[in-house]
């Protein structure tokens, strides 16, 4: 299309210099031969301006569809790629947690666009080295010579500009990726221990961390934007040149302007298409050198992630039914971290029966939040098993979740509102209004509420900071318990409460709950413990041992 709309050119200036002698032009000059069409000369410079004109609505409409389809498949694969990276970090296995770097994961999917940045440079770097190669070759048929010179300089300029600027590129482009992940770092650690910073005063030390970090971004991707400036003004200067040079060429030659002046419209049109052409493989190759380390870094983060497929593999592989009926098994479990050097549980032999209300305490550090996440799951174990009716929770996990809850001891609420907090995610109308109020009276938050002046619709901000440690943790048993389920750990849920409160919510939650519902509850306050539970167990030394029984 771009050829044609430059052989249009022709008749063009044939009509703006007043020679309307279109005989020796191509397709103008057969036309009366194959048709039975008559034309005057008015009637053809009509005709030839209608098709011009028409020429260029075509080509108009063509790339305009071209790249149409092309922002739409590039668009389709960023939102594919970001949600696969997103969902593989979300199926991870709770074990491997241990192992990620907040900062980098969030700049991983903040790449991904720097893959389809890599995708459309180099679509544009090919489609405009075809482009230029067509351009040159058309104008070989003009002048030989004169093309030949025209495609040397360009190339040489390119080959300079390449030359000199890629490994400043590809630096400058690893300096400021190197230093995104570490304004990320800084700004997550900074927000995550505030009161730590006021009281020590470190405002300036994080202050000045995050500024020489943004400082480097700012300055390598100023340098960066100008090395791929650099080439339009060159080019704008190189195109003046070439003219003047083409006009040279045809007055040293002996020809005349006037009468070589299609050959020289032929030339400043072609120009205007090559150079900017001819600019963007230049740019685009530099894009392609800043886009390259990003863009290698989270394709090899992708060659991580399980497929789509994999994860509902493991899904429907779980066909059996975790029907909490009888008691939960726990056989010879030990388990140590990847490591692997010291154990933190080991041989530990254990029933909890249906309806029961167990108790586990311990020192810090003793092993208690590991084994409720065994309990739970979300660790495997190095040697032993969990078995619930004769069906191990390892190999059953979506089914054994369907049928527990969970309160932890770190507290995540979400920048948002008392009732979407606890929600969590889910829609209002899935939850009916009695169960809803049933969560709130058994959390003790309606005295909370009744005192706040948007009571449910207030906002809890970052991290709660609007909100004391107990009455975060409140919302967090209110959150668990719109899941009805048999079996409800309290991970150190009740902490953060003072014990009248703490005494109250278990009260409740004991005499409002079905009485075949099995509560595993973890408290560093024993007495606590003995007032509600059958059993109450010391986790410590590796070991799981009984300490008090009713």
């Amino acid at each position: 299309m771009e050829l044609i709309s430059i052989a249009a050119i022709i008749p063009l200036v044939k009509i703006i210099v007043g020679n309307n002698d279109f005989s020796d032009t191509f397709f103008f000059k057969d036309l009366e031969n194959y048709t039975d069409v008559d034309l005057d000369q008015k009637s053809l410079i009509v005709l030839i301006m209608v098709l011009i004109l028409a020429i260029f609505i075509i080509k108009a409409l063509v790339i305009f569809f071209c790249e149409s389809f092309k922002e739409t498949y590039l668009k389709n694969m960023h939102d594919g790629l970001s949600s696969k990276l997103y969902k593989y970090y979300i199926n991870i296995d709770y074990q491997k947690l241990s192992n990620f770097k907040l900062s980098d994961k969030l700049r991983h999917v903040g790449q991904v666009g720097f893959i389809v940045s890599f995708l459309k440079s180099s679509y544009i770097f090919v489609s405009d080295i075809i482009l230029f190669v067509f351009l040159i070759s058309f104008l070989f048929f003009f002048n030989f010579k004169m093309t030949l010179i025209l495609a040397i300089i360009l190339s040489i300029i390119a080959l300079i500009i390449t030359a000199s600027s890629k490994k400043k590129i590809i630096n400058y482009s690893k300096i400021a990726q190197k230093n995104v992940s570490a304004t990320y770092e800084n700004t997550i650690s900074a927000l995550r221990s505030m009161k730590e910073i006021i009281i020590l005063k470190r405002r300036s030390i994080f202050d000045q961390r995050f500024n020489d970090a943004i400082y480097a971004i700012t300055k390598f991707t100023r340098k960066n934007n100008l090395l791929r400036f650099l080439p339009k003004i060159i080019y704008e200067v190189v195109t003046i040149f070439i003219i003047f040079l083409i006009i040279i060429f045809l007055l040293i030659d002996g020809k005349s302007l006037i009468n070589n002046l299609e050959i020289l419209a032929i030339y400043v049109v072609a120009l205007l298409k090559i150079i900017p052409s001819f600019n963007k493989i230049v740019i685009n190759y530099q894009n392609l050198n800043t886009s390259y380390a990003p863009a290698k870094e989270t394709l090899d983060e992708l060659k991580n992630v399980k497929s789509e497929n994999s994860v509902l593999n493991r899904e429907v592989s779980n066909k059996n039914e975790i029907i909490f009926s009888d008691k939960i098994k726990i056989n010879n479990l030990s388990f140590s971290y990847e490591n692997g050097k010291d154990e933190v549980l080991k041989n530990i032999n254990l029933e909890i029966k249906k309806g029961d209300i167990i108790g586990f305490y311990g020192p810090s550090g003793g092993g208690k939040s590991t084994f409720i996440n065994l309990l739970l799951g979300l660790l495997k174990p190095t040697k032993g098993n969990i078995i619930i009716n004769s069906l191990s929770i390892e190999k059953n996990l979506n089914s054994w979740h369907n049928s527990v809850s969970y309160v932890p001891q770190d507290i995540f609420l979400l920048n948002d509102t008392i009732k979407n907090n606890i929600l969590f995610g889910i829609n209002e109308s899935e939850i009916s209004q009695n169960l809803f109020e049933k969560a709130l009276e058994i959390s003790n938050l309606n005295e909370f509420l009744d005192k706040t002046p948007e009571g449910l619709n207030t906002i809890v901000g970052e991290n709660a900071i609007k909100l004391s440690g107990g009455q975060a943790q409140r919302i967090c048993l209110a959150r668990s318990l719109l899941k009805e389920t048999k079996i409800i750990f309290l991970d150190e849920a009740t902490s953060k409460l003072d014990e009248k409160n703490e005494y109250e919510i278990l009260e409740k939650l004991i005499s409002k709950l079905q009485k075949d519902k099995t509560l595993i509850i973890v408290s560093h306050r024993v007495n606590t413990l003995k007032t509600f539970s059958n059993k109450v167990y010391k986790i410590d030394n590796k070991n799981i041992k009984l300490e008090y029984e009713k």
